[in-house]
């Protein structure tokens, strides 16, 4: 997994125990300090390894 893998799976993972995972792209990458297409790329792997 890339840094910024790791970093989007994290904020996804805090943002499950609240029940607020339904969050958008622009937050999340705020969230973990990265820009929202590298917030896709990770998506895209997150998917990739079946992580989402």
């Amino acid at each position: 997994m890339s840094a910024a893998e790791i970093k989007v799976w994290f904020v996804l993972f805090r943002d499950s125990k609240h029940d607020a995972s339904r969050t958008s792209q622009m937050d999340i990458a705020r969230r973990a300090g990265v820009n929202v297409r590298t917030v896709r790329r990770a998506f895209d792997g997150l998917k990739r390894a079946g992580l989402l």
